[in-house]
């Protein structure tokens, strides 16, 4: 699940995954808790929405980046420094 991180690096409970492999998370980065980044996504169409369809979007986090508490970052998010 995680590509790949630098020596240092401390995950806390509760922590759960879907679509991980579309998150990347830059150098030197901060998540306070209750930090929440969405990937999966649907159509915005009603009629495609209906069929139940289902996709993920990448969300990219910076190098440097603090994200404040409780914070919601939604699919295809790019936050830079």
């Amino acid at each position: 699940m995680f590509g790949s991180t630098g020596n240092n690096y401390y995950i806390e409970p509760s922590f759960r995954c879907d679509y991980g492999y579309k998150i990347r998370i830059g150098d030197n980065c901060f998540l306070a808790p209750g930090v929440h980044i969405y990937t999966a996504t649907h159509p915005l169409e009603a009629q495609a929405r209906i069929s139940g369809a289902e996709f993920g979007k990448s969300v990219t986090i910076g190098h440097n980046v603090w994200i404040g508490g409780r914070a919601a970052i939604n699919p295809g998010v790019k936050i830079r420094q």
